[in-house]
């Protein structure tokens, strides 16, 4: 048998080892929660930046599409005014090079006479 002195040592080494086991469990699961909410705040601003980009795409599309027929040709400066067609007062009247305005409900109607015009002469070429 052992002495007093191994006896206790035993038991020093048995709390040591239980307490060194419940550290290592507690700095484990300390990590994990750090690491959870680290990849939660990395998929968060992942999200935003996607929707911020995604905001951005839409605004330059919406841009675009005032800026530019649908054929890609650029539409005239425009301003607030009055359409010499319908008598409308509009903030978006556009000023044509010739002189006239037009707003945007009835310079569509426009362009697509112009291009039915150049597409119609094209076919007697």
């Amino acid at each position: 048998m052992g002495s007093a002195m191994d006896i206790v040592e035993q038991a020093a080494r048995d709390v040591l080892e239980r307490m060194f086991r419940g550290l290592f469990w507690g700095v484990l699961f300390v990590a994990g929660v750090v690491g959870a909410v680290a990849l939660l705040l990395l998929v968060i601003a992942l999200v935003r930046l996607w929707r911020r980009r995604w905001a951005i795409v839409q605004e330059e599309r919406q841009e675009r599409r005032r800026r530019y027929d649908a054929d890609g040709t650029p539409r005239p400066a425009y301003g607030r005014g009055l359409c010499d067609v319908c008598q409308k007062a509009d903030e978006q009247t556009y000023h044509l090079s010739d002189g006239r305005r037009l707003c945007p409900a009835c310079y569509p109607k426009r362009h697509e006479a112009r291009v039915s015009e150049t597409s119609s002469t094209k076919e007697h070429v």
